[in-house]
Order: structure tokens, then C-alpha cells, then sequence
């Protein structure tokens, strides 16, 4: 995962217009999606939250393999098999929660992953995810309490 950091408008418009998440000159990793109904296989570019999308209460997300822009992102999922996940809001990053990954499942005959949810590492701004919220997906490591302190001060 990279942090860019740049002065450069061309470069920010550039990288905007590829779906990141722009943090006050800074941007990370984002994977396109957006929210699904609840307790479903999502279709294409979505995921659904289980038993809703209230952070507090998930226990899983549900992830289709195709993004929100049409890539296949099966094999990426396939090898993401600890640590944790963020979802934040496309436009407003600071709107995020953070979950550790306790298990994984590719299911559906592979049109979606199930993340099983261990635990809320953090969750800032959202009491819920709305329905149709266009969303970053971005892995986090292994969570530690360091990494904790990373995500507490905007960067993941």
C-alpha cells in the first residue's frame, strides 16, 4: 500500500479520476465499490454488510469479485487472508471503519469473498452505511495496537 504525496494538480486530478480516496494531499489504496442491500450476494461493484450495515453489529461483509469498474479482482482476494479491511466513504475518507479479518471464503462459484468480521478496529464518522454509498475497500496488515494508532491518526 502506498501513500502519494504530491504538489502536483495534474497528478491529483489524475489520480481522482482513477477512484482514490484524496486525504488532504494524500491518497491510498482504494478498491472501488458500493453498498448492496443487506445480507446478500452482491451483485457487480457492490457489498453487502451481515446482519446490516451498522459497523458496530457486522459480523461479516460480502464482497462481489468485480468492481465498481468491472475488474476481476478474485485472485487479490483469494491471498487476502489476514489482517483487516477498511471501508471508507469515496468522497470523504475520514468517514471509515476498520474491521479485523478473523476468516475468509470465496463463495457464490466465486462471484463474491465473505470476510468474517473478529472485531471493529475503528470507526469514525459512521453510525451506518447507506444504501447505494459509493465506498474505498483498502486491506489492512495484520492489525497490532501500532497499527491502531496509524489508522486513529488518518493513515491506513
Amino acid at each position: 500500500m502506498a501513500i502519494i504525496k504530491s504538489n502536483s494538480n495534474a497528478l491529483k486530478l489524475q489520480i481522482k479520476s482513477r477512484f482514490p480516496v484524496d486525504r488532504v494531499s494524500k491518497s491510498i489504496l482504494c478498491i472501488p465499490y458500493a453498498i448492496d442491500v443487506d445480507s446478500v450476494t452482491p451483485s457487480p461493484g457492490r457489498l453487502s454488510f451481515f446482519p446490516r450495515a451498522k459497523p458496530i453489529e457486522v459480523t461479516s461483509i460480502r464482497i462481489s469479485t468485480t468492481t465498481i469498474l468491472g475488474n476481476d479482482l478474485t485472485t487479490f482476494f483469494e491471498y487476502s487472508t489476514e489482517g483487516g479491511l477498511v471501508v471508507s466513504y469515496r468522497d470523504q475518507a475520514e468517514y471509515f471503519s476498520a474491521f479485523k479479518i478473523s476468516s475468509i471464503d470465496i463463495v457464490d462459484n466465486g462471484k463474491a469473498v465473505q470476510y468474517g468480521i473478529g472485531d471493529i478496529l475503528n470507526s469514525d464518522g459512521v453510525s451506518f452505511f447507506p444504501l447505494g454509498q459509493q465506498v474505498c475497500i483498502s486491506p489492512l496488515p495484520a492489525p497490532t495496537s501500532e497499527a491502531l494508532k496509524i489508522i486513529d491518526g488518518g493513515y491506513y
